[in-house]
Parts: C-alpha cells; sequence; structure tokens
C-alpha cells in the first residue's frame, strides 16, 4: 500500500478561505433562510 503526503499552504485568512463551504447542502434545503424560518416555527410550535 502506497502513502502519500498532500502539502498545501495555510491561507491567511481562514474565514474567506472557508466561505462558502457546504452551500450546496444549503441548496438542497430550499437555501439557508428557509430552513432557518421553518426550525424557528418548529421551536414556537412546540413551546406552546
Amino acid at each position: 500500500m502506497k502513502r502519500r503526503t498532500v502539502r498545501t499552504k495555510l491561507p491567511k485568512d481562514f474565514v474567506k478561505a472557508l466561505r462558502g463551504l457546504g452551500k450546496e447542502v444549503w441548496r438542497e434545503f430550499g437555501g439557508a433562510e428557509k430552513y432557518i424560518r421553518k426550525e424557528r416555527s418548529a421551536w414556537t410550535r412546540k413551546s406552546s
């Protein structure tokens, strides 16, 4: 079994480097705003 090592340069700004990570996942939910509204409405129903 061959092993490999991949070396990458560290980004200067990690926030910028990670921006947009996972955006395809949010598309599956119909967008982040829609998902958050749905979750918040579920909290309201449970606490009533």
